[in-house]
């Protein structure tokens, strides 16, 4: 603001005081001879400015005043801040709604997964479950074409236990379909309830006795004849009994009470197996769920069963609860309402009972001597009397029943090949495989995964555990054998390789490295004390340390020979090289290999050369 007092005699004597009345300083400011004043902070609103002047005499005049106002900025208006907040509502809603999709997109991506790991999981375990018993029926169909007086009566039996076996997984999958899609309908009829639940129960008892379980029934009901579907009765505790007896182990009991609860029929179905962890028990119900999808559970399946149960018992107008605790077992109870009538319209209708071996048969064919011992190593026993039938004469043939009984008898027993499943319980084939591939006792053994799990993922994971072949279900005899011999071949091979020299100098082939090492350990042992007589298989073991059995198996098995064989055999390859150096005569290098008695020495010596020692000698010196 500028201002001016006029003085016409001396103006530059008149001085200034200003005030801006309002501001934060009110007081009046002395500006000296300055004509203007400036005001960089003031707020919007309204002011009063006052200037009076002073002349050269001393003199103040009054003060005169300017009314003064300070607007709001533009962008601080009542307009600009209902602007500013609609677009920050706009800015939060639409911060709101991308989060929300988001959040939307993440949880379809989520279900997605989900849904495709669902799938995943539930084409491998039907191609699993149609795999297996597949094998069965089109491996014994060709054996009672080729062989009728061999494999006709078993052969029959396995092909019609395990074709029931696919039609009960095929019935299932079409009766959640139907319920799916709203098309099951019951078919009732008028049935005396109770010996038809005793009989159901009873078909039953051959199976838990395989299984060598201690199967119960109590029963309460009357003599009732009741209106029901007996199909769909008979499918619902067949799927309840069908679980429990096979998720109870060896020595454990199953019990199913039947029981008139007023116008309700009670089916209770208990057993003392693994139970169900209490995170699992809201989803045991869900279509393909299973409590445990890993490779090594105690049973198969799809994860169908207990969800066809339950939608058939809501289907027939009941509910169905189930009780467990981990370790302990699971308890099943089945409420459906009952319907009775006067009298018996059909009879209990047939059903096959539930019978799965447990055992394989021994074979009735002879042996051939000297035959290659196959560990086969199968939770299945329809599938492993298969593969028994498809080797029998040629080999010997021993069974585990599961991937850790499989790694034990491999262990005890040193086969000449394992052939294994990948799905079984306690370990499964790729933790077996890794478990013999990673111990000097076994290392050397050849390896066949045989499994119905055929992507191209399982094959690799195979290979990497150090599997020598992965064979699909069904898989071709033919294509067994040969890759049995195959595999046999380049252990004959290796065993070659092991008895041509006294050290291994030579690269390993590939996946032998720790056999050469072994043999190489074994040797050094031997030669550093080729001379002693007494060195044993006690004092070979401990240096190794191995016990005595599992290094024999092993060096039969890398160089077909025993223990004392093949040391005697190092013995005399270090003759054949002493026998060279014409300053040693022949008793001398006898006793410098361990060898006491010369006239020993030379029979063994010939044995092994096709001529004594003095022969040898002479030939050597005639090639100089």
């Amino acid at each position: 603001i500028r201002y001016r007092g006029i003085q016409f005699n001396y103006p530059e004597g008149v001085r200034y005081q200003y005030r801006m009345e309002g501001s934060s300083n009110e007081s009046w400011i002395d500006a000296g001879e300055k004509r203007e004043a400036s005001f960089f902070d003031l707020a919007p609103g309204s002011y009063t400015f006052s200037v009076k002047a002073m002349n050269a005499d001393g003199f103040w005049s009054d003060p005169i005043s300017l009314n003064v106002t300070i607007l709001q900025p533009w962008w601080w208006s009542w307009s600009a801040r209902i602007a500013y907040l609609l677009l920050a509502i706009a800015a939060a809603y639409g911060f709101y709604r991308f989060q929300l999709s988001r959040r939307l997109a993440e949880a379809e991506a989520t279900r997605l997964a989900e849904l495709d790991h669902v799938k995943t999981r539930l084409y491998t375990n039907i191609t699993h479950e149609f795999r297996t018993p597949l094998t069965v029926i089109q491996g014994m169909a060709d054996k009672v074409a080729e062989r009728p007086d061999r494999f006709l009566e078993n052969g029959i039996s396995m092909i019609r236990r395990n074709s029931q076996q696919l039609l009960r997984l095929v019935n299932q999958l079409l009766d959640l379909a139907k319920l799916e899609s709203g098309h099951l309908s019951l078919n009732t009829q008028a049935i005396e309830i109770n010996p038809f639940l005793a009989y159901l129960i009873e078909s039953f008892e051959s199976y838990a006795e395989t299984c060598q379980l201690d199967l119960q029934h109590h029963s309460t009901l009357e003599d009732l004849i009741v209106e029901v579907d007996p199909d769909r009765l008979t499918d619902i505790l067949s799927n309840l009994m069908t679980n429990a007896i096979k998720f109870t182990p060896e020595g454990g009991q199953v019990s199913v009470e039947t029981h008139r609860s007023r116008n309700q029929l009670q089916i209770t179905v208990q057993d003392t197996g693994q139970g169900i962890a209490a995170e699992d028990l809201p989803h045991i119900f869900d279509r393909f769920y299973q409590v445990d999808s890993s490779d090594t559970r105690g049973g198969e399946g799809t994860g169908v069963g207990l969800a066809l149960t339950r939608e058939l018992v809501q289907v027939m107008g009941g509910k169905i609860t189930v009780e467990s605790r981990l370790n302990q077992g699971s308890t099943f109870r089945v409420s459906l309402p009952l319907k009775v009538v006067e009298e018996v319209a059909v009879d209990a209708p047939a059903f096959t009972p539930l019978v799965e071996p447990t055992a394989i048969q021994p074979s009735s064919a002879p042996i051939a001597t000297g035959a290659p011992h196959i560990l086969v190593v199968e939770d299945n026993a329809d599938v492993a009397q298969y593969i028994q039938s498809c080797l029998e004469g040629d080999f010997r043939i021993t069974w585990a029943k599961d991937g850790q009984a499989g790694i034990e008898q491999a262990l005890e027993l040193i086969p000449d090949l394992v052939i294994s499943d990948v799905m079984m319980p306690r370990k499964d084939g790729f933790e077996l495989c890794y478990a013999l591939k990673h111990d000097r006792t076994t290392s050397h053994i050849p390896v066949i995964l045989l499994t119905a799990r055929a992507d191209a993922d399982s094959k690799l994971a195979g290979l990497r555990k150090g599997a020598d072949a992965y064979l699909t279900k069904p898989f071709d005899e033919k294509e067994l054998r040969i890759r049995i011999d195959n595999l046999l071949a380049l252990r004959r091979t290796l065993q070659e390789r092991y008895l041509s020299g006294v050290e291994v100098t030579e690269e390993a082939p590939a996946g032998f490295e720790q056999e050469d090492t072994f043999i190489s350990q074994f040797k050094a042992v031997v030669t550093e004390r080729l001379d002693d007589p007494k060195l044993d298989v006690s004092a070979l073991g401990m240096a190794l340390n191995l016990s005595r059995t599992p290094l024999h198996n092993k060096l039969k098995a890398l160089t077909g020979m025993s223990t004392t064989e093949f040391v005697r055999h190092i013995r005399l390859q270090h003759a054949a090289e002493l026998l060279k150096e014409p300053q040693y005569n022949i008793s001398e290098v006898a006793h410098a290999t361990g060898f006491q008695s010369p006239n020993y020495f030379t029979r063994r010596f010939r044995e092994l050369y096709g001529v004594t020692p003095k022969e040898w000698r002479e030939a050597r010196d005639a090639e100089k």
